[in-house]
């Protein structure tokens, strides 16, 4: 199982890891998390940058727990 899984009580995969876009380079990693975190712990925030080290405008962020309905 990957490290973005977690199973439930009942043997269901949940993901844990999210893909965000369309952001521009004003948004850096620290802000991300900070944002995200209103919606659970984060474990990790990911932007990925080209060669010139300007944002792509997209990432990934892990959190600990599937969102609870």
């Amino acid at each position: 199982m990957s490290s973005n899984q977690q199973v439930d009580v009942d043997g269901a995969r949940q993901l844990t890891n999210i893909f965000i876009n369309n952001f521009g380079d004003q948004l850096d990693e620290e802000k991300l998390r900070e944002i995200l975190s209103k919606h659970g712990k984060v474990l990790s925030c990911k932007i990925e940058y080209d060669e010139n080290g300007h944002s792509k405008g997209f990432g990934f962020c892990s959190f600990e727990n599937p969102k609870k309905k």
